[in-house]
């Protein structure tokens, strides 16, 4: 219910920015007054696409990897409600004006939804409920990554990796560092835990690691 409240509020106030920003279109005005057949018509695709899309029943922590693309179908057919619309008797939307509403909105609901989240996050951090994990291997697990960010009881903070090509990027929206820097980024980053994540390693080189680990406290 609360997305589905947040989705039609959000359509409608993509309609009437769009009166703002484009004074002579059909929602035209500084008083941000919508054409009823637009309102009307926007808020019924709204609401059964999103439940059809199940963007209402979506977990916050999920949204990332799930939902951003189907918030971005339910913007276009809210722009093809739009101008479907314009062919009914009364006010027009030019091309303009549609492709304003529906950036508009995708805009406003994936914002919304993404700041959420990171309230959300902040939380469970706060409260101390979700274990700060630092991930071993990055070479092949930045799915892994994502599948941890959607657990309630975890939060992802970064890699380490021994492959000098991966370290200093961002997978998964994690950054990778040299393993040099595990005891630091422990300390620095009050990690709780750190997984060793690399399914193609021998056993030795695992045990290899797992000692390091042991000797540096973690």
């Amino acid at each position: 219910a609360i997305f589905l409240t947040l989705d039609t509020c959000l359509v409608l106030l993509a309609l009437a920015l769009t009166g703002f920003l484009v004074p002579n279109g059909a929602n035209g005005g500084t008083d941000f007054l919508v054409e009823l057949k637009f309102a009307v018509l926007t808020v019924l695709t709204t609401l059964a696409l999103t439940v059809y899309l199940g963007l209402d029943r979506i977990k916050l922590l999920a949204y990332e990897a799930n939902g951003i693309v189907d918030t971005a179908l339910l913007a276009v057919a809210i722009g093809a409600t739009c101008s479907l619309a314009s062919l009914l008797p009364g006010a027009q939307m030019t091309l303009l004006e549609i492709a304003v509403v529906t950036m508009l909105f995708l805009i406003l609901s994936v914002s919304a939804r993404l700041l959420m989240l990171r309230v959300v996050k902040w939380i469970y951090i706060r409260r101390g409920h979700r274990k700060r994990l630092l991930i071993y291997g990055a070479g092949q697990t930045g799915q892994l990554a994502a599948a941890l960010s959607t657990v309630n009881a975890v939060v992802p903070v970064a890699f380490v990796d021994d492959n000098p090509r991966l370290q200093s990027l961002t997978i998964a929206g994690l950054r990778v560092h040299s393993p040099v820097h595990i005891k630091n980024l422990v300390q620095r980053n009050d990690i709780d835990r750190v997984i060793l994540a690399m399914p193609s390693a021998g056993r030795a080189a695992q045990a290899r690691i797992t000692r390091r680990l042991r000797d540096i406290g973690c």
